[in-house]
C-alpha cells in the first residue's frame, strides 16, 4: 500500500515488487521499505528505486537470462544494504565461468548483506564497490545431464545418464523456476540413474535440475 508521510509517499512492500519485462528501466518513485517478507525483484532490465529503500531483512533478487540480459536494481541515491541479495537463473542458463552480473548499482553505500540466496548450480564469488554490487561465477558445479523424462501412472520418471561418479547427485524441484528443493540423493554410480517422483502427480507442472556435488 501506498501511504503520505508529512508530504513523502512511502511503499511498504510484504510481498513481492517485480519487474518483469522490458529491457529498459522502470522507475519506482516512493520509498519502499522493505518487510521481512518483502522481496524487490528484478527478471529483466533495471528497477529503479529514485525515492531509495529501507531494505531490513527483507529481499532482493535479480533474474539472469544470459550474459547480456538480466536483471538489476538501482538507487540513484545512497542506500544502507542489508537482508538478502540473490538471483534465479531464468530458462536453461548456465553461466560460464568467469562471468560478472552487477546486480545492485547505487550512487553509495553503507553496510553489507547479510545473506546470499545464489543459483547452486555455481561458485560464485561477491564483491562491493563503492557504487556496485556484484557476483562472479569462479566454477560451476558438475551437472549431472538428463538422459530422458517420461510420464507414468505412478509419477515422472528422470533417468540420468551415466557414468555419474563425479560425486553424490542431487536431483532438485521447483514449480516456479525460483525456490528448488532437493528431493533425490544417489551416491556417485558408473550407471544410469533412475528417479521417480511419486510427488509430481500433485502439481500442475513442476521442474527438475540436478547436479553433481
Amino acid at each position: 500500500a501506498l501511504y503520505n508521510v508529512t508530504g513523502a509517499e512511502t511503499f511498504n512492500n510484504a510481498g513481492t515488487l517485480r519487474k518483469s519485462g522490458g529491457p529498459g528501466t522502470t522507475t519506482i518513485g516512493p520509498q519502499v521499505n522493505n518487510a521481512p517478507t518483502g522481496v524487490v525483484e528484478a527478471q529483466v532490465g533495471t528497477l529503479s528505486l529514485t525515492g531509495g529503500g529501507v531494505l531490513g531483512s527483507g529481499s532482493l533478487r535479480c533474474g539472469i537470462t544470459s550474459l547480456g540480459s538480466y536483471g538489476r536494481i538501482n538507487f540513484p541515491g545512497t542506500v544502507t544494504l542489508s537482508g538478502t541479495i540473490g538471483a534465479v537463473l531464468l530458462g536453461s542458463f548456465v553461466p560460464p565461468i568467469n562471468s560478472t552480473f552487477s546486480l545492485v548499482t547505487c550512487a553509495s553505500h553503507t553496510g553489507a548483506f547479510a545473506s546470499l540466496a545464489l543459483p547452486p548450480v555455481a561458485i560464485w564469488a561477491t564483491n562491493y564497490t563503492a557504487t556496485s554490487f556484484t557476483v562472479t561465477v569462479t566454477s560451476l558445479n558438475n551437472l549431472a545431464p538428463t538422459q530422458s523424462g517420461q510420464w507414468t501412472g505412478n509419477g515422472f520418471v528422470l533417468s540420468l545418464n551415466g557414468p555419474n561418479d563425479l560425486g553424490t547427485n542431487i536431483v532438485y524441484a521447483s514449480t516456479n523456476l525460483q525456490n528448488w528443493a532437493p528431493i533425490y540423493t544417489n551416491p556417485p554410480t558408473n550407471g544410469i540413474i533412475q528417479f521417480l517422483d511419486t510427488d509430481s502427480k500433485k502439481f500442475r507442472m513442476r521442474f527438475y535440475r540436478t547436479a553433481e556435488q
